[in-house]
C-alpha cells in the first residue's frame, strides 16, 4: 500500500502542512527548508523511531504543546477485491506526541484508522528503506553503526527480535547500574547472577537473528564485484567469557559481555573495507547493502517497501544513483529529496518547498 498523503502539525518548522505522493516523488528545496523533516516523519510512521534524534520532544515546533504526523495509504492498484474485503488496511496512520492540555502528561500515541494501536504490533506493516548521506559510515565507521544497521532491518520484520531488543536494552541499563553498586560495595555478587543469566539469554537470541540475516546477505552478495574485487560480510559475535570479564566490568561499571559488542566485518577481496576501500568503492558497497535490505523487507513482510532517499545526490554519483534505481523493483514507491532536479528524476512528481 503506497503512501498517498502526509500531514504534519507542529513538526519542527512546519506548523500545519500536507503533501501528496505518487509512485516516484522528489522533494526539491534549498538546505534548511524541511526536506529531511518530511523523510523523518515518514520514517517515524514506519519504524516508530527518528533517525535524527532519540528525543521525541525535539520534533515539536518551538512553543507548540504537541506534534502530530498523519500518513494515509491506499490499496495497491490491481489488488483482488476478495483479498481487500478480508482485512482492514492500515489506511490512516497517526502519530501524536505532546501535551494536548497544559496539565496533561506528555504522551506518545499511535492510531490506525482512528483507533489506538500498539507500536510493537504495528511496526513491520509499513516497511521502509532509508538512505541518508551518513550511511557511508556503515562501511568506514565504528562497529555500533553496523550493529544499528542490522538491528534496524530486523526491527521491522521480527516481533520476537523487537521484544528481545527492548528487553536487552533494559538489562544493559539495569546491570550497569548494579555493576556500579558492586564497585562501591553497595551490593553483593549474588545479586548479579540473575542479570548474568538474562544478558546471556538475550544476547544469544539477538545474535541468532542477526546471523540469519547475515546468511541472507551473504547469499545476495555472492558474486558481486566492486572494482574487480568480491564483496563479502562476516558476523563476529562478541567472544568474551562472562566469568573472565566480570571483575573488569565491576571496576569500569560497564557491560563488557553481550551482543552490544558484536561486529559486522565488511570485506573487499580479502581485506577490510573499513580500512582499505576508496570513497567510490564505499559508496557502491552501501548501495549494495541497501538493495539487499529492500529485497529482504519485501520477502519478509510480503509487500513492497517504501524507499526514502534523503539528499542522495550529495553522496552518490550518477553511476551509483542509476545502479540503485535499477536495483529496486518497479513496484517500490520512492520518495527522494534533492537541492535541485537531476536528469535521473526529471520525469518524477515534484514537490517544491
Amino acid at each position: 500500500m503506497p503512501l498517498t498523503t502526509l500531514k504534519l502539525e507542529n513538526v519542527r518548522a512546519f506548523e500545519r502542512q500536507s503533501w501528496e505522493f505518487g509512485p516516484r516523488s522528489v522533494i526539491l528545496g534549498a538546505n534548511g527548508v524541511g526536506k529531511s523533516t518530511i523523510i523523518e516523519a515518514i520514517r517515524i510512521l514506519s519504524v516508530g523511531k527518528s533517525f535524527r534524534t532519540s528525543r521525541f520532544d525535539e520534533l515539536i515546533r518551538f512553543e507548540a504543546p504537541y506534534c502530530r504526523i498523519i500518513g494515509e495509504r491506499s490499496e495497491t492498484e490491481g489488488e483482488a477485491s476478495s483479498s481487500a474485503s478480508l482485512r482492514v488496511p492500515a489506511a490512516k496512520v497517526e502519530f501524536f506526541y505532546g501535551q494536548p492540555f497544559a496539565d496533561a502528561a506528555k504522551e506518545r500515541i499511535l492510531t490506525i484508522n482512528s483507533k489506538p494501536a500498539d507500536w510493537l504490533g504495528f511496526i513491520g506493516q509499513f516497511p521502509s528503506v532509508l538512505f541518508v548521506p551518513s550511511d557511508i559510515d556503515l562501511v568506514i565507521g565504528p562497529p555500533q553503526l553496523r550493529r544499528r544497521y542490522l538491528d534496524s532491518i530486523l526491527w521491522q520484520v521480527d516481533a520476537e527480535f523487537r521484544q528481545n531488543y527492548l528487553d536487552f536494552s533494559r538489562v544493559l541499563r539495569e546491570r550497569a547500574a548494579l555493576l556500579f553498586l558492586l564497585k562501591i560495595r553497595r551490593a553483593g555478587l549474588d545479586e548479579l547472577q540473575p542479570w548474568n543469566e538474562l544478558i546471556q539469554q538475550l544476547s544469544a537470541a539477538i545474535q541468532t537473528k542477526r546471523q540469519q540475516y547475515i546468511e541472507y546477505l551473504q547469499k545476495q552478495l555472492k558474486g558481486q564485484l566492486v572494482g574487480g574485487q568480491k564483496v563479502a560480510v562476516e558476523y563476529q559475535p562478541n567472544q568474551a567469557e562472562l566469568a573472565a570479564v566480570q571483575n573488569q566490568e565491576i571496576q569500569s561499571s560497564q557491560n563488557l559481555y553481550g551482543a552490544h559488542r558484536d561486529e559486522l566485518e565488511i570485506l573487499l577481496g580479502d581485506r577490510s573495507a573499513r580500512r582499505f576501500a576508496s570513497r567510490g568503492q564505499t559508496r557502491t558497497i552501501v548501495v549494495m547493502l541497501k538493495t539487499v535490505e529492500s529485497r529482504f523487507l519485501a520477502f519478509k513482510s510480503g509487500q513492497a517497501p517504501l524507499l526514502l532517499l534523503d539528499d542522495m545526490f550529495s553522496e552518490l554519483d550518477d553511476e551509483n544513483s542509476r545502479y540503485l534505481f535499477d536495483s529496486f523493483e518497479p513496484d517500490y514507491q520512492v520518495i527522494l529529496t534533492s537541492i535541485k532536479t537531476q536528469p535521473l528524476i526529471k520525469d518524477w512528481q515534484t514537490i517544491k518547498l
